[in-house]
């Protein structure tokens, strides 16, 4: 084979693996920003069981922990509705201030750099059936290292499970802030033991 015909074919080797690479999908993400303007999709089951909203469930702040800028937190969401819903997928999170105004963000899927504390949230997205009472969560992180760009605070969490859905309402334990220009990576929900 010649050289130019081995340049060629590694060149056409390289731009399908770049196409292909930007088909596959890590997940859903969201964006937020000051105007509140939301862009994702989380999906559900169609096991013939409604999907949840998060008018379904209370939502506890779990408490963070973090250490070199980096800060690590997860949420418990306890179905308060009668009967079975579905989840599968990410949250969808809006943040608040202490005020009620909105904190832009970019929400993200973990990938596999990134180890939640929680063992559960470090496993893929799952199909969930939440019963009546019964609890699943997430898991986040952000950087709160000040050195980097401007960091609002960060009061509240709206947790969402579809687009233009109710939410549920997270008030964080502690306040924080939100540094990184607002980046928040998160886990897929999963199942907590009764």
């Amino acid at each position: 084979m010649s050289r130019g015909l081995r340049s060629v074919a590694l060149f056409v080797l390289f731009v399908v693996v770049v196409a292909l690479g930007r088909h596959v999908a890590l997940g859903p993400t969201s964006t937020t920003s000051t105007t509140t303007s939301t862009t994702t999709t989380s999906s559900t089951t169609t096991t013939g069981l409604p999907a949840c909203q998060g008018s379904d469930f209370t939502a506890v702040d779990d408490g963070g922990e973090g250490a070199a800028g980096t800060v690590f937190d997860a949420a418990t969401l306890t179905k308060i509705t009668p009967g079975d819903c579905t989840v599968n997928g990410y949250p969808l999170l809006t943040a608040q201030d202490g005020t009620g105004g909105i904190v832009a963000t970019t929400v993200q899927p973990a990938s596999t750099s990134l180890t939640f504390p929680q063992s559960a949230a470090n496993a893929p997205a799952s199909a969930l059936t939440v019963a009546s009472g019964s609890s699943i969560g997430f898991s986040y992180s952000f950087s709160d290292n000040s050195a980097g760009p401007a960091c609002p605070s960060l009061r509240t969490l709206n947790v969402g499970f579809a687009v233009n859905q109710s939410v549920a309402t997270i008030t964080l334990k502690f306040p924080a802030t939100l540094c990184g220009n607002g980046a928040v990576v998160v886990s897929p929900f999963y199942a907590l033991s009764a």
